[in-house]
């Protein structure tokens, strides 16, 4: 598969552009030191856990076809943490009242707002309107079958017309994002996460 194009926004989450160009998968993370949960004892965090060290493996497809998206993890601090992605990095703020997306230079936008009920509404990273579609959805992704998920829908009007559908599920983040732009169309789901495998060279499997 090619690498994607796609830059997840967590609502993950388009990162840069939604249809620039692609980038290299970014380069493994040195072997950092054992690491302490983090919680930041916030509402909304277990729809976007941001476990250090976790990687998430997406497949997208595309009019241009399938592809392949790799985000990381960096859990720095008890209220958020940072996504590693190809086209850049997102980092995140857990506040009681939502989980805010830090932007440099602009105001921080929400990622999910309270209350999570159908009809929430806020203002999104592109412009448009987020709404909360659905509560307690059951989901199916290549990663897993998943209870309890919440959709948010960000549509943008105008010249440059925009709908994006995010799906979060507790104790996953993340596990599907549909985004439709004029006439074209990508969707990334989660195919697996989890702390990387540390291999050895001897082959043998070490938990970090």
């Amino acid at each position: 598969m090619r690498p994607s194009s796609f830059g997840l926004t967590i609502s993950l989450l388009i990162a840069g552009t939604l249809w620039g160009c692609g980038g290299e998968p970014p380069p493994p993370a040195p072997a950092p030191a054992p690491t302490v949960a983090m919680s930041s004892g916030t509402p909304l965090e277990t729809l976007f856990p941001l476990v250090d060290r976790n990687q998430y493996h997406y497949v997208t497809e595309s009019d241009g076809g399938r592809g392949m998206l790799i985000a990381r993890v960096r859990r720095d601090r008890p209220d958020g943490g940072t996504l590693q992605m190809p086209a850049g990095s997102k980092r995140f703020t857990y506040k009681p009242e939502g989980i805010l997306l830090e932007r440099e230079g602009m105001m921080p936008v929400y990622v999910l707002k309270q209350p999570v009920q159908v009809g929430n509404k806020w203002r999104g990273e592109h412009g448009g309107w987020v709404e909360i579609a659905e509560v307690g959805s059951a989901v199916q992704v290549p990663a897993g079958t998943y209870a309890g998920c919440v959709k948010t829908l960000e549509e943008r009007g105008g010249d440059q017309p925009l709908r994006v559908v995010t799906t979060f599920c507790p104790e996953v983040g993340i596990v599907q994002l549909d985004a439709v732009s004029g006439g074209q169309f990508e969707r990334a789901v989660l195919e697996s996460y989890g702390a990387p495998v540390d291999l050895g060279p001897d082959g043998v499997t070490r938990i970090p």
